[in-house]
């Protein structure tokens, strides 16, 4: 059997990992490895804004309009703020 260790501590997160990956994978956190070091996120925006753009488009059906990652950085002035 094969294992992963995912960098994460939140088991809420390594059971959905788990789940999906079935019984073929085990999934160990940081703290199953003894691992107390401090993982940097290393995302930066243009690669969170390729991400959003493209979870974005996903989202919609193909008749929807193209959106540009302008649009994702512009408030909506429709938006009432709560």
């Amino acid at each position: 059997m094969k294992t992963l260790v995912f960098a994460t501590n939140n088991r809420h997160k390594l059971e959905e990992i788990s789940n999906i990956l079935g019984e073929q994978i085990t999934v160990k956190s940081l703290k199953d490895i003894n691992c107390s070091d401090e993982i940097p996120e290393t995302i930066d925006e243009s690669d969170f804004c390729k991400i959003s753009k493209n979870s974005f488009t996903k989202a919609y059906t193909e008749n929807e309009p193209e959106y540009s990652l302008n649009m994702l950085k512009e408030p909506n002035p429709d938006y009432e703020s709560r």
